[in-house]
């Protein structure tokens, strides 16, 4: 696991269970804009990690299944579901 990994989990884990205890209340919308905005940036640090860290694992799950697998015949890759903004800085440009 990455050394930052839980932190930020910890965080969106967090801001998400405050968010639901909010949303039980019925406020107002503007009440629930700091946990959807605590939401957002955590969220969008735990896509980074997860896609950084499938970047570094790709090239071995290739070889192993290039290995294991050549009937595959095209090369295996990894890809993990991704907005707009994420493909636009994808590293690995597979899939």
């Amino acid at each position: 696991m990455e050394p930052g990994f839980l932190p930020v989990w910890r965080r969106y884990a967090r801001a998400l269970k405050q968010r639901n205890a909010l949303l039980k209340r019925q406020p107002a919308p503007s009440a629930l804009a700091p946990w959807d905005r605590e939401l957002a940036e955590a969220g969008e640090s735990l896509s980074t990690l997860r896609a950084d860290y499938l970047a570094r694992l790709e090239p071995i799950l290739v070889a192993t299944a290039g290995e294991f697998l050549p009937e595959l015949g095209a090369p295996a890759c990894v890809s993990c579901p991704a907005g707009a903004a994420r493909k636009a800085r994808s590293k690995t440009p597979c899939c």
